[in-house]
């Protein structure tokens, strides 16, 4: 059997995977990655210019595999799914394969099999939600050893409120509407109940009506919330106003979720042997996954790196290699993105810069100093989060390190926090969570222990909460060797800067060196690490 590709063209973050039975491993590219266009998609209307960037993105990705993996332009089968809601703009030429298969799996049935193929358990229940997929924005399925099994939509709509309140606010006026839900988690732990506001989203949250009255029809929220997904509502809330609204429609959100649980699928998930998959791009509100795991301490809950639809093509994949009897076991896929695309330029990048040699106890002696660096290591990360390979790290002591990346490094708002990572068995000393299980991906929060919130100050966010990331050996074992050498607890936060994806290249981790706050950068190459 030759390999098998998928491409998901996407209404964003198109991506590609491919399926190597000789080597039994899977290969993902996320076309943002190789564009440098955070959430890469092709909008309506498409341009020659976008066409011709999308081309060129799946030629290099069809070059690259030849390169790198020795795997040609020949494919068994060609998985492939349109742009959401608009015909394709693909040319078909650029894939060579055996048999065309036009995408029939569920935009939600990807993002369980994404999930699943990398889950630690072969029997769960799945929870897929987001902004929408397909004909709906929830779907609940059954998993039972590689079988998947009662797949149900539900009429709710949460990330589409859930976004669209908050684009409807004045301080993300200037946010692409994607990127608003990952920047309103921050800002929700400002404000304070409004229990009118409350029981509207919860209302809007849990039906298909497209209208309620209420005091919200004055300040015009019901139309925002009405519009279309992709159209930005007016910014049209603002100040204290504007947290009360966040933190009232965050709180809604979870106690939702939680009720909806509580009332309709947790026997379900006890039946599933008490395991539950989390996924779809609603998956990445970390605290709602905290709230899920603490209300229901005796269920283990899993969110796969790449839950929204950065893993669609994997899902798809996994889906017809599993029903064609070729897959039946999992994957940890979390480093399943390339190397860095100009890896071999790494020795004249060093001639050229003077870069020198150092030991793992020398890049720890550097951060305990206050050094800010930026770490490219092994293949990039699935999914939004950077989880060693491509990170910024820093010291998560120093009490100034947050503004300080913020301003100088990062570029960001003032009001969103970083995550702090630690090796797994020093968690506890640190943070609370009823469990520090299935964290190694950064998709849960934890509490920062009394005792560590002045000490911690740099991943202390507002509500004293931090989205931790554990680090073991089995998970990534060069960064635990750095965390190891360094004794505490580090500062993660992906390497690129506002406005701009997770960078995959020596010329881009030495352009934020030359054009930010970085103190420095460390490349490994053959093993050893050379520091810029």
């Amino acid at each position: 059997m030759k390999p098998v590709i998928s491409l998901f063209e996407g209404g964003h973050d198109s991506n590609i995977t491919v399926y190597d039975p000789e080597k039994d491993k899977f290969y993902i590219y996320e076309l943002e990655r190789i564009t440098n266009d955070k959430g890469f998609r092709l909008k309506s209307p498409v341009t020659k210019d976008q066409r011709d960037k999308y081309y060129g993105a799946v030629d290099f990705v069809l070059k690259h595999l030849k390169q790198n993996y020795n795997i040609n332009n020949a494919f068994e089968e060609f998985h492939f799914k349109t742009v959401t809601f608009h015909g394709s703009f693909f040319d078909r030429r650029l894939i060579r394969h055996g048999i065309l298969k036009m995408n029939r799996v569920h935009h939600h049935d990807a993002h369980a099999w994404c999930g699943y193929i990398q889950a630690p358990f072969d029997r769960c229940a799945v929870i897929s939600w987001d902004g929408q997929g397909d004909d709906t924005a929830f779907r609940t399925s059954e998993f039972d050893n590689f079988k998947q099994v009662n797949a149900k939509n539900s009429a709710f709509c949460h990330s589409k409120i859930y976004m669209r309140t908050g684009a409807a606010c004045k301080i993300f006026a200037e946010t692409e509407i994607l990127d608003v839900s990952g920047k309103l988690m921050g800002l929700s732990a400002y404000g304070e109940m409004n229990q009118e506001y409350y029981d509207y989203f919860r209302f809007r949250m849990r039906s298909a009506y497209t209208y309620h009255k209420s005091l919200l029809e004055s300040k015009k929220i019901h139309a925002a919330l009405n519009d279309e997904f992709w159209i930005k509502p007016d910014p049209i809330i603002k100040d204290r106003e504007a947290y009360d609204i966040l933190y009232t429609l965050q709180k809604a959100l979870e106690d939702d979720i939680v009720d909806w649980i509580d009332k309709n699928y947790i026997e379900t998930i006890r039946e599933y042997d008490g395991n539950l998959i989390l996924t779809g791009g609603t998956a990445l509100n970390v605290l709602a996954n905290e709230r899920i795991k603490r209300e229901f301490p005796d269920i283990n809950v899993y969110v796969p790196p790449n839950c929204g639809d950065g893993g669609q093509s994997l899902g798809m994949l996994a889906f017809h290699l599993t029903e064609t009897g070729v897959l039946n076991k999992k994957y940890n896929l979390t480093f399943a993105g390339p190397p860095l695309l100009d890896y071999t330029s790494i020795p004249a990048r060093i001639q050229e810069r003077g870069a020198r040699k150092v030991t793992v106890q020398e890049i720890a002696q550097l951060l305990k100093d206050q050094k800010i660096i930026g770490l490219c290591q092994g293949n990039l990360e699935v999914g939004p989060r950077a989880l060693g390979n491509r990170s910024i790290l820093c010291d998560a002591s120093n009490p100034k390190m947050k503004d300080i990346l913020n301003a100088k490094v990062k570029f960001r708002e003032w009001f969103r926090p970083f995550a702090p990572i630690c090796k797994k068995e020093d968690a506890h000393k640190y943070f609370y969570s009823s469990t520090f299980d299935n964290m190694e991906c950064m998709q849960f929060v934890a509490d920062v222990k009394p005792e560590y919130q002045q000490l911690l100050p740099a991943i202390t966010h507002f509500d004293n909460t931090a989205r931790l990331q554990v680090v073991t050996k089995e998970s990534n074992e060069k960064l635990y060797n750095i965390l190891d050498a360094f004794d505490g607890v580090l500062i993660n936060t992906s390497f690129n800067v506002q406005g701009k994806p997770i960078l995959n290249s020596v010329r881009d981790a030495l352009k934020v060196l030359d054009q930010t706050g970085l103190h420095h950068v460390v490349v490994e190459y053959e093993g050893d690490y050379w520091l810029f």
